[in-house]
Order: structure tokens, then sequence, then C-alpha cells
């Protein structure tokens, strides 16, 4: 029996750089495509790191969230995208370009483009397992006229405080720090993006010091503007 295990390393972006993903095979650049109102294409560099030839196939997803901000994808074909098949020799590259297809709407809309190696033909042996990488590129089409925007609730209960964020703007918002005027923070999500229309919960502990501040404030970084939310606590509100 053959097993083929599949890695997705673009959905958590665990093997993203801040401009190239790698993995043991091969690698992608840029890890993320944003199309401004004035952008009609783009490219992404797909590079083999090995010493055998590579083989991938290219497919595009519709990125959506639901109501608890849980991410949702469907095939689409709304981008072009070419070519959807392409084989590199080793240590070589190839790009593939990409570009909308309709006109932009009042509301950004996103994809995950998605790289994926394929088996070499006549490789596979009985009881081989072939590890197998796909890298889920994020892609984002931003409508005439962006407005980021985010709206903040936060919530105070055991020590800790419940952040519900609503993304009440037209694109897509990318949570990249939560700071508290203590000097600590958290820098690590289980989720980053919060797409147009969305709204999620994140939990996060408040750090005693912070009650014993007399104008504590908890400052958001978003990847395109940045919240400070001033904060009413008790001695009492940062113990569990």
């Amino acid at each position: 029996m053959t097993f083929k295990t599949l890695i997705s390393a673009g959905v958590a972006g665990l093997l993203f750089s801040a401009s190239a993903a790698h993995a043991t095979g091969f690698g992608v650049s840029p890890v993320r495509i944003d199309f401004t109102p004035q952008d009609r294409a783009n490219a992404i560099t797909v590079t083999n790191n090995s010493d055998a030839m590579l083989r991938v196939a290219v497919s595009l997803k519709a990125w959506q969230q639901d109501t608890a901000g849980k991410d949702q994808y469907t095939p689409s074909d709304a981008l072009v995208y070419f070519p959807r098949q392409l084989e590199l020799p080793p240590k070589g590259s190839k790009v593939i370009r990409l570009g909308p297809k309709a006109a932009r709407g009042e509301k950004e809309q996103a994809f995950r483009l998605y790289v994926s190696e394929q088996p070499e033909a006549g490789a596979s042996r009985q009881g081989q397992v072939a590890m197998l990488v796909s890298f889920g590129i994020p892609v984002f089409v931003q409508p005439l006229q962006p407005a980021p925007s985010a709206k903040v609730t936060p919530t105070v209960a055991k020590g800790r405080l419940d952040v519900r964020i609503e993304n009440d703007g037209n694109t897509t918002l990318k949570i990249k720090q939560a700071k508290f005027s203590d000097g600590s923070a958290v820098d690590h999500f289980d989720a980053w993006y919060l797409l147009p229309g969305v709204a999620r919960r994140y939990g996060l502990k408040l750090p005693e010091a912070l009650c014993k501040q007399e104008k504590p404030v908890l400052t958001l970084t978003f990847d395109q503007k940045t919240l400070a939310l001033p904060l009413a606590l008790k001695p009492t509100d940062c113990k569990a």
C-alpha cells in the first residue's frame, strides 16, 4: 500500500518568512499578494531547491469566513492565473502570473492560491510514504476605495480580557500584536486574518501589573492600522 501525505504550509503559515516560504523541496515568493486598485497583474516565483525534477499543480479557492470567523474555502475561477501545471528542473524556477477578471467591488475579495507538489511519476513503491507540500498563498483584491476599520469591545472576567474585534471596514485585517501598557504583549494568535464584515473573539490573560496602573491601555496592532483602547480595570480584575 502506498500512502501520500499532504503538508499544507500556507494555511497555518508555519513555513512562511517575511517574503518567501520554503519547504525541503521547493519554495514560493512572495507569500502574500495584494492587488491595489491600480494593480492589474502580479506574479509568484516557484523555486525548486532539490536535485530532482519537481512537478506542481496550481489551483484557486475563494476565501470566506462564517459568523464565528472560521475559514471556509471553495473552488473559484474569479482570477486569471497561469500556468496551472509546472515542471521545474533541479535548482530551477518558474513564474506564475495572475490577475483579477472582473471590475473591483465595494468590498475586498480574498483567495488562496495553492501551489501543490505532485508525486513523481512512477516513484511510488509498496509501503512508501510520499511527503507532499502545498503552499496556500493569500491573495487579496482591494476595492476601488479601501477603508480599513475595526470595532473593538473588551469584556473582563476572572483575570482575562475577552476582546471582540469586528472588521467593519471593507478590507481584510491581520492582527499582529496585542500589547498592554505594562509592556507585556501577545504576538501569536490562533487566527490572524479577519475578513470584512466578520467578528471574532480573542482571549487575553490580564497581567497583574496592569491593574495597578492608573490608566491601563490595550494597543492592538493590525497590518493596516493601530488602535489604542483605554481599559477600566479594578485591582481584582487581574486575578483569576
